[in-house]
């Protein structure tokens, strides 16, 4: 497996460096922005370019914009997050970063996504909402193939989202770890 590795900038004091291989974007140093104090405000807005590369992704992103409708600001997923949004993967897959800083960061670690995952749907929605400390809690499916072997892929997802000033500043994110490894190798069996 050959990897390639680029440099992004999400600000011009603040370099990002991500190493993308075939099946990953693994975060190697993240974005600083937050842990400096900085808001979203005062940063320059960014805009995630290609949004072609992402079309694998589109199930979930329209899940997530149902989810939150009304409660943030933008029209396609990337522009609900917060410049510095801080995304922790608390249960999540070998080789995969636990926390992601910065929404281009992201949007780079969601890039070569279609590369080994398509999503078809999404969907079992359930919004919970607790007004008082802007938190969002979703649960919802996705349902998908893997592109090199065409394996079915489903899994359950738990999303805790703080919104702050209608950006989303922070997103602890759950999932069935076993489904995923599950989709990727014939031996393991079913967990019923």
């Amino acid at each position: 497996m050959t990897s390639r590795s680029c440099v992004i900038s999400v600000t011009a004091s603040n370099p990002t460096r991500v190493v993308l291989t075939r099946t990953e974007a693994v975060l190697v140093s993240s974005y600083r922005g937050a842990s400096q104090g900085k808001s979203h405000e005062q940063e320059p807005k960014m805009t995630v370019a290609n949004l072609d590369d992402f079309k694998a992704l589109e199930p979930f992103f329209d899940v997530i914009k149902e989810g939150l409708k009304g409660k943030v600001d933008g029209e396609q997923f990337f522009d609900l997050l917060a410049d510095d949004i801080v995304t922790e993967f608390v249960v999540t897959v070998p080789s995969y970063p636990r926390r992601v800083e910065g929404r281009d960061a992201l949007a780079e670690l969601y890039r070569p996504y279609g590369d080994t995952m398509q999503l078809e749907s999404a969907g079992d929605l359930a919004v919970h909402y607790d007004r008082e400390a802007s938190v969002v809690v979703l649960e919802y499916s996705v349902q998908g193939h893997v592109v090199e072997t065409n394996r079915p892929y489903t899994n359950r997802f738990v999303s805790v989202i703080t919104v702050t000033d209608g950006k989303v500043t922070h997103w602890r994110d759950y999932l069935d770890s076993y489904a995923v490894m599950q989709a990727f190798n014939d031996d393991l069996p079913a967990w019923e």
